[in-house]
């Protein structure tokens, strides 16, 4: 099984090279971004990497629903229902916990249904502070 970034921009570069900082590198962990250089190359590279990853399982995250990089993902989703599954609003703390279960049995439903919540988990607010500055945060 493999894990695709796409988005716009540098933002899934930038993902999966804080993912390799804390994690260390997993070459079933990739990324694509669109830049200016057009939607005609992006789609290009997407091509190539599902072509490379042809037989391959993949969840694919992306950054915004909707966005070129989304619509992109949920054509192959279309045409490979079976061997994709696309999340949207991806963070580091989904994309940390899905290369922790990359080498276990985990199925793409499982993990897909794992990502999610994880992705929802990570979102949150600090609604008291503490004036103690003896205690660690927990994370």
């Amino acid at each position: 099984m493999d894990i695709l970034l796409l988005s716009h921009g540098k933002l899934a570069a930038g993902l999966l090279d804080s993912y390799n900082m804390i994690v260390g590198e997993n070459d079933r962990v990739s990324a694509i971004g669109l830049t200016d250089e057009g939607i005609g190359l992006f789609r290009e590279r997407l091509q190539q990497y599902m072509a490379d990853k042809k037989d391959r399982v993949t969840l694919i995250l992306t950054d915004i629903k909707g966005g070129t990089p989304f619509n992109e993902a949920y054509n192959l989703l279309l045409q490979h229902p079976e061997d994709i599954k696309v999340v949207t609003g991806m963070n580091l703390p989904m994309l940390i916990e899905l290369g922790m279960k990359l080498e276990g049995q985990t199925s793409l439903s499982e993990l897909y249904a794992d990502v999610i919540n994880v992705g929802k988990e990570a979102v949150s607010g600090i609604e008291e502070l503490s004036q103690d500055t003896d205690d660690d945060i927990d994370f």
